[in-house]
C-alpha cells in the first residue's frame, strides 16, 4: 500500500513540478536568480519533487525498510545538488539549450505545420538560379536545402555546432556545392559582411532571439541589395497547442509519438517560458512595423502560419 500511495503522490506532483522547472530555468536565464519570485518557485518546486520520497521516509508503513529510506534520502540529496548547480550556473543554460535542440530539431520534419511552413517560406522567397541568398539562423538546414534546389548560392549562418553538423551532412548527401556554411553569432556575421551582398535574406523563427533589434534591422538592410527582399517568419505568441491541433487534423495522433518530436516540444516549451521572463521576445506585429519604419524599410504582411503562432512578412528597402 505504501508504494501505491508513493506512486499516486508522484503522479499528482509530476506536472506542476515540471512546469515549475521550466519557470525556474526561464527566471535564472533572465538573471532574476535572487528575486522573490524565483525563491518561492524554487522552494515549491523542490517540495513537490520531495513529497513522494518524504512520504516513504517519514510515513510509509512496515514494508519500507532502511535500504529504501536510504535510497530515498540519496535521491533527494542528489536532486537538490543538481538543482543548485543548474540554477547557480545558469549562464550555461542558453548554450546547452541550443546544443540539445540540435540533436532533436529534425524531428520537426515529421511535423505537418513545420513542413507547410518550410514550403511556404520557399515559395515566398522564390529563389532563382544564380541568386545570392542568406539563410540567417539556418539551424539544421531544412530551409537551406529547399532553397538550394533552385541553384541559388546559399550562405547558411548559425551559431549552433550541433545544428550545423546536421546541415553539413545534408549538403554532402545531396551533393550541393552551392551552399556555404558559416558558424557565427548572427550580429557578428552581419557586422562583418559587405554591403549589398544578397538578393534575398530568409529568417525562419529567429527574430525572438535578437536582443538589439534596431542594430539588427540596420545591418540586415545594409547587407541586402536595394532591389532585394527579406523574408521572415516570427513567433508572436508561445505554446504548442494550436500546432498540435493542426498536425493531428492532417496527420493523426500517432504520428506525434516520435522521440525527437517530443524532444522538440520540450525545448519549445522551455523557450516559451523563457520568453515570458524577457530572455526571448515574441515581438508583436505592430512593434515590428514601427521599428522597420524607423530604419527606412517597408513591411508587407503575407500570412499567418505555423498553427497560427507565426506571422510571415516581407521587408524591402524604401
Amino acid at each position: 500500500m505504501a508504494y501505491l500511495i508513493f506512486a499516486i503522490i508522484w503522479i499528482f506532483t509530476f506536472v506542476p513540478s515540471w512546469y515549475l522547472l521550466l519557470k525556474l530555468i526561464a527566471l535564472s536565464t533572465a538573471e532574476k536568480l535572487k528575486s522573490f519570485q524565483f525563491m518561492v518557485a524554487f522552494l515549491v518546486y523542490r517540495l513537490l519533487i520531495a513529497l513522494p520520497y518524504l512520504y516513504l521516509i517519514f510515513v510509509g508503513d512496515e514494508s519500507i525498510n532502511g535500504v529504501v529510506k536510504s535510497f530515498a534520502f540519496a535521491l533527494l540529496g542528489t536532486g537538490l545538488a543538481v538543482s543548485v548547480l543548474r540554477f547557480f550556473f545558469s549562464k550555461y543554460v542558453n548554450a546547452a539549450l541550443w546544443f540539445i535542440y540540435g540533436y532533436v530539431y529534425d524531428g520537426l520534419n515529421y511535423f505537418y505545420p513545420y513542413q507547410k511552413l518550410q514550403e511556404t517560406v520557399c515559395s515566398v522567397a522564390n529563389p532563382k538560379s544564380g541568386q545570392t541568398i542568406l539563410d540567417l539562423g539556418a539551424g539544421s538546414g531544412n530551409q537551406t536545402v529547399l532553397l538550394a534546389k533552385s541553384g541559388s548560392n546559399i550562405t547558411a549562418v548559425d551559431s549552433s555546432k550541433t545544428m550545423l553538423a546536421r546541415l553539413k551532412k545534408k549538403i554532402k548527401s545531396r551533393g550541393y556545392s552551392n551552399v556555404a556554411v558559416v558558424e557565427s553569432d548572427l550580429m557578428r556575421y552581419l557586422n562583418a559582411e559587405q554591403s549589398s551582398m544578397f538578393d534575398t535574406v530568409v529568417m525562419v523563427n529567429v527574430l525572438y532571439t535578437v536582443e538589439n533589434r534596431k542594430e539588427f534591422w540596420e545591418q540586415l538592410l545594409r547587407v541586402t541589395k536595394k532591389s532585394g527582399k527579406i523574408v521572415i517568419t516570427n513567433s508572436d505568441k508561445g505554446g504548442n497547442s494550436s500546432l498540435i491541433k493542426e498536425h493531428i487534423s492532417n496527420k493523426g495522433v500517432l504520428s506525434l509519438f516520435r522521440p525527437s518530436l517530443v524532444g522538440v516540444f520540450i525545448v519549445d516549451s522551455l523557450i516559451s517560458e523563457m520568453a515570458k521572463t524577457g530572455h526571448f521576445s515574441f515581438v508583436e506585429e505592430e512593434t515590428i512595423k514601427s521599428e522597420l519604419q524607423a530604419v527606412g524599410a517597408d513591411y508587407r504582411y503575407i500570412d499567418r502560419c505555423y498553427g497560427g503562432v507565426n506571422i510571415l512578412f516581407e521587408i524591402t528597402k524604401i
